[in-house]
Parts: structure tokens; C-alpha cells; sequence
């Protein structure tokens, strides 16, 4: 399909297809998830006091509280792939725009989402430098926060109470009317 100069076939064009509704649920997976760990973060920072750097400023303006822009950009790309996928069909464009396209959606939603992930991390981690400070040791320190012997590592939130379900005592049987119904 890539590269070719024969006509496009409705494989090409079904693939094509595919392919953008995959890369628009890569970018409605990745807004969501990352619109709820920011939300987690803000509610865990009134909890540890953490200064929030400039970085996480931003991501909680563009994912929390503009979340709503990200949502209408993610169908806009959506409706502009299926157009191309159209145009395709139709035979006036190459079937690869709408693969580039879809690629292109799905390669920003993933870097949206490290970046989120980055920034979120940043207002707990520990305020003195890890004894090692060669760039693999801050990396598993990144990676590794909070396990004993890591470079780095940062306060956890607690964990929330998990709700027990009700026991009953061990020889007791629930009530059953044993007694059988005529219905007439």
C-alpha cells in the first residue's frame, strides 16, 4: 500500500480505515487516563503539600481543566483521517495520508501521555540529589521510586480503606421459607 502506484484497492481502504479508528482510540484512552491521574494528583497534593513546578502547572490546565478542548482536537483529527480515508476511496489520494494520519494521532496521544506521566511524578520526588547522579541511576530512580535500595524515591500517597464486606457467623444459614407456593 505504501509507496505503490496502482489504484487503491477497498483493502487499502478498509485498513486505512481500521487504522484511524484505532488511533483515535489510542487518543481517547490516553486523554482519559491522563485526565484522571492529574485529577489523582491534585486531590494527593493537598494531602502531601507538594510544590507543583512549572510543568505540572501546565499539564493540569491542559488535561484537567481544558480537558474538554483536547476531546474536539482528538474528533477534528478523527473527522479529518476518515475524510482522507474518503478521498482515498474515491481514488483521488493515496490511501497512505489517512495512515500517516492515524500514525501521527497515535504518536502524539503517546507523547502527551509520557509527558503527563513525567509531570506528575515531578512534585514528589525526593528534594536532595540521589548519592549516584550519573543519568542511569536518575532514571531507575524515576522508574523505581520507592523501592528500598533505588536511587530516588519519593513519598506515597496512602493507600484508601478497601471496604470489607459484611460477614455472617460461620454456622449460620441464610433464611429460606421451605415451605412450597401454590400459585394459581
Amino acid at each position: 500500500m505504501l509507496g505503490r502506484t496502482r489504484r487503491t484497492t477497498r483493502l487499502d481502504v478498509g485498513l486505512a480505515l481500521s487504522m484511524v479508528g484505532v488511533a483515535y482510540l489510542v487518543w481517547a484512552f490516553v486523554a482519559g487516563v491522563t485526565r484522571q491521574l492529574v485529577a489523582d494528583s491534585i486531590g494527593y497534593s493537598s494531602v502531601f503539600d507538594a510544590a507543583w513546578p512549572w510543568s505540572t502547572r501546565a499539564v493540569r490546565v491542559l488535561f484537567v481543566e481544558a480537558g474538554a478542548a483536547l476531546d474536539v482536537v482528538g474528533l477534528a483529527w478523527l473527522v479529518v483521517s476518515l475524510v482522507l480515508v474518503l478521498y482515498s476511496s474515491r481514488q483521488r489520494l493515496s490511501a497512505s495520508w489517512a495512515w500517516l494520519s492515524g500514525i501521527c494521532q497515535t504518536i502524539v496521544a503517546a507523547l502527551g501521555g509520557v509527558w503527563v506521566a513525567w509531570a506528575v511524578h515531578l512534585p514528589y520526588r525526593p528534594a536532595t540529589a540521589p548519592a549516584d547522579n550519573s543519568p542511569w541511576a536518575q532514571l531507575s530512580g524515576l522508574s523505581l521510586g520507592g523501592v528500598p535500595g533505588a536511587a530516588a524515591g519519593g513519598p506515597r500517597p496512602p493507600e484508601p480503606p478497601r471496604p470489607q464486606p459484611p460477614r455472617r457467623p460461620q454456622n449460620q444459614r441464610p433464611a429460606v421459607d421451605a415451605r412450597p407456593r401454590i400459585v394459581c
